[in-house]
């Protein structure tokens, strides 16, 4: 599914433009995962992990923009992609297809500015027009700004699974998982 272009307000004044990233932002949108995944524990992969070629990106982008109940929307500011987020459904089969899986991952310098609340508005508002009626998410337990976040919209903490991230150091983290009923 295509995302029309939206140009919103962040918090300091600068203009973001909400759009689907196609096969031609595949680099960018290649090099913000490998940012992100770099700055920060709260993703499940670290930036080494991240291995998809600009190729398979390209083809990743063009099956997003083709499915009809997945939408991924990026946020630019001043001509840098700064964020992702990818809504799909959490199984093809039929009694797990009302449920959508929701990803938002935002470049650290980014942060704070509400680019996460305007990129789960859209995709919220996204969900209801696909006829999902769960939204599900899991947050690491320790990040509490996103955690936050989907409260404030709504989700509500159905459970939690310890241990599921172990990190370089040896600890270990659990994730939070979140629903929101549409």
């Amino acid at each position: 599914m295509q995302y029309g272009r939206k140009t919103v307000p962040l918090k300091n004044g600068q203009r973001c433009l909400l759009k689907s990233p196609d096969e031609g932002d595949a680099q960018a949108v290649l090099a913000c995962l490998k940012q992100v995944s770099g700055e920060t524990d709260y993703l499940p992969r670290s930036v080494e992990e991240v291995t998809m070629t600009e190729g398979k990106a390209h083809v990743f982008l063009l099956r997003m923009l083709n499915r009809e109940r997945a939408l991924m929307i990026s946020a630019v500011v001043e001509g840098e992609l700064v964020a992702n987020s990818i809504l799909e459904v959490v199984a093809p089969y039929m009694r797990q297809k009302h449920r959508a899986a929701l990803t938002i991952s935002v470049k650290k310098d980014y942060w704070g500015l509400g680019i996460g609340k305007i990129l789960v508005s859209a995709m919220i508002e996204a969900a209801r027009h696909m006829d999902y009626e769960q939204m599900e998410v899991e947050v690491a337990s320790e990040n509490r700004r996103a955690v936050r976040l989907f409260e404030q919209f709504g989700f509500e903490t159905y459970g939690i699974r310890e241990r599921s991230s172990r990190h370089r150091d040896g600890h270990y983290s659990s994730d939070r998982l979140m629903f929101l009923r549409l």
